[in-house]
């Protein structure tokens, strides 16, 4: 096979995505990303030498258009529906016979309203636009069958951790502190977090912090508590340190489609607790054997989660955190490089 040319109409780029533009690279694909630089969630900027970057604000249809002409990449991806010049590109891709590939962490939850017009307009609003589709883990395996895609066309490992990166971390596992990393947001159910952790430690029952990374709107809202150290935004290099001192993570989303972070905290040998609601807890979490689950919302069984894990010794964590690391391994950026790479052959 020939060295492959991938055009990449993003969303936001992060670090995780980097990490699989690398591995595709090592693969000997030449890379095109345009990525949305306005109105971003995260102030992280895509930086490589081995990828082109190009800005959307810089494009419009026509410049796109004649990047796809001029250029004529082996693979289209696109990360959604979420922008409609994209979704016009990828329509001229795929009337041109390129391989389109679409991106969807979208979970299969049962049937309803919503999943049964998603059902039944299934061509209209995903298979329309690609012959693929790239999906996180299980729920949206059976979301994209559900949508009318045939299995031949349905690709998995669509995000991947930068495992390398987080499993150089050595955490000591005698650390009490929680960790959450994530945007200071209601859908990831910070507020409660705070608020159970502060209540807990205010009770006694808790004697470490809750080290919260990150920004959002919620940020100048959130409750201050003395056990609390907000800290902002952060490279994942600068992580490592807090992961090292860590008891455990904890995400408590209340909508989390999948959620790299679980993927990255289990690279890096932390226990986690989690929501039901977090679509990556499949891949990388299991319940009593590397972590704690609690059902979304319910803020006494967060607390009786984090109550659990506080009271392991030192050993049990280090147990939880060895199986946390081999379930992170399932799921790499090269396997994720290898499975796009693969509609070629």
């Amino acid at each position: 096979m020939t060295s492959p040319k991938i055009l990449f109409l993003y969303s936001e780029v992060m670090p995780y995505t980097e990490a699989v533009l690398r591995a595709l690279v090592a693969r000997d694909a030449t890379i095109k990303v345009v990525y949305w630089d306005k109105n971003r969630l995260t102030p992280y900027k895509p930086w490589s030498d081995l990828v082109e970057f190009i800005p959307r604000s810089t494009q419009d249809e026509r410049s796109v258009f004649t990047l796809l002409a001029n250029w004529n990449p082996d693979i289209v991806y696109l990360s959604g529906r979420m922008d409609a010049l994209y979704l016009r590109a990828a329509s001229r891709a795929k009337a041109q016979g390129i391989k389109v590939v679409m991106g969807s962490d979208n979970q299969w939850r049962g049937w309803s309203l919503r999943s049964v017009f998603q059902s039944l307009f299934g061509y209209f609003l995903y298979r329309r636009y690609c012959t693929h589709i790239w999906v996180s883990g299980v729920r949206q395996f059976e979301f994209a069958k559900r949508v009318g895609f045939k299995i031949d066309q349905i690709l998995f490992d669509l995000y991947a951790a930068d495992v390398s990166l987080f499993a150089s971390i050595d955490a000591s596992y005698d650390g009490r502190d929680i960790l959450f990393i994530g945007r200071l947001a209601p859908e990831k159910g910070i507020v409660d977090l705070v608020e159970t952790v502060s209540a807990l430690s205010t009770n006694g029952l808790f004697d470490g912090k809750l080290i919260v990374f990150g920004n959002g709107p919620l940020r100048n809202i959130l409750p201050n508590h003395p056990c609390v150290e907000y800290r902002g935004f952060s490279k994942q290099i600068d992580l490592k340190d807090a992961i090292r001192s860590s008891a455990f993570f904890c995400l408590p989303s209340m909508t989390e489609p999948w959620g790299v972070v679980l993927h990255e905290m289990a690279a890096a040998g932390l226990p986690i607790i989690c929501s039901d609601a977090c679509g990556a807890r499949f891949a990388f979490v299991k319940d009593g054997y590397n972590g704690k689950i609690f059902k979304t919302g319910d803020n006494n069984a967060l607390q009786q989660a984090i109550l659990a894990m506080v009271s392991l010794s030192t050993d049990q964590k280090r147990v939880m955190g060895r199986r946390s690391r081999e379930l992170a391994m399932h799921i790499t950026p090269e396997s994720s490089a290898a499975s796009l790479i693969s509609i070629l052959k």
